[in-house]
């Protein structure tokens, strides 16, 4: 009988990913923070849970997080974040108003 031969197999290396400084406080926020803001396409404020801050944005230092309200994530600008509701739609209203006058 002829006997087998079994070859090893490659492995396959393991990439390390180089670890990414992540930022976990900017402004006064920290991440898990809960602030009210009105997103882009919405009129109405909703809560919004930190998960990642990107102060190297092109624009300004913005923020991502998980929209309570909505049940979806999404980024927002840090001067659009409020500690209350009304804040948040003050917020809004002001930004409307400098859109309206360009």
């Amino acid at each position: 009988m002829a006997k087998k031969i079994f070859t090893k197999r490659k492995t396959r290396a393991k990439i390390e990913k180089p670890a990414v400084p992540e930022c976990t406080e900017l402004n006064g926020w920290k991440i898990g923070d809960i602030v009210w803001v009105v997103t882009i396409g919405g009129t109405k404020p909703s809560q919004l849970e930190i998960k990642q801050f990107h102060p190297d944005d092109s624009k300004e230092p913005a923020i991502s997080g998980y929209d309570i309200s909505r049940s979806r994530y999404c980024a927002v600008a840090m001067s659009w974040c409020a500690n209350t509701k009304i804040e948040a739609k003050q917020l809004y209203s002001a930004r409307n108003v400098e859109d309206d006058k360009k």
